[in-house]
């Protein structure tokens, strides 16, 4: 995994997109993957933002809730 991308360059991405510009295009003058480009575009679509909303908790709920680690204090 490569290392993240500046907020220069996420902006650039959005105003490129806003222009109209194709994802080749932004690829080539803003010097980021073609593929990252498109990952972006598909989360403005989606989300509105190029980092798509952070994914609810997973797993196996706790064993102590909240009201029996208040009782135990």
């Amino acid at each position: 995994m490569g290392a993240p991308l500046t907020h220069a360059k996420r902006n650039a991405v959005i105003v490129k997109k806003q222009l109209s510009a194709s994802t080749k295009v932004i690829s080539d003058e803003v010097n980021i993957p073609l593929r990252t480009v498109q990952e972006y575009v598909k989360n403005l679509n989606h989300y509105g933002t190029v980092r798509p909303p952070k994914r609810s908790s997973q797993g196996r709920p706790r064993k102590i809730t909240t009201e029996m680690e208040d009782v135990r204090l």
